[in-house]
């Protein structure tokens, strides 16, 4: 779920998007168990450029998470992608 707001006031900011996103993954393994994924977060636009920001919270996902990681060390103490908090990139 989303919603565009333009930022005409803002000069630095064309746009906002704010969303939720939530998914499920039911197994039928009763070795596996189930994952859901909840995503809320924003992306902030300027002319070609575009920033996301997320809050991730997860059961069962490899990705999100920080068993055995030390945050205090992002460079070499996390072995997965749960520290990225923002990536970068341009409109295409």
């Amino acid at each position: 779920m989303s919603y565009k707001y333009t930022t005409e006031t803002i000069s630095w900011l064309d746009y906002v998007l704010p969303y939720i996103e939530y998914s499920a993954i039911r197994k039928e393994s009763e070795h596996i168990g189930d994952s859901e994924l909840v995503t809320i977060g924003a992306a902030w636009a300027n002319g070609g450029w575009y920033i996301y920001t997320d809050y991730v919270r997860s059961n069962g996902n490899l990705f999100v998470g920080n068993e055995g990681d030390d945050y205090s060390n992002i460079f070499d103490g996390v072995g997965d992608l749960g520290s990225m908090a923002m990536t970068a990139g341009t409109l295409g």
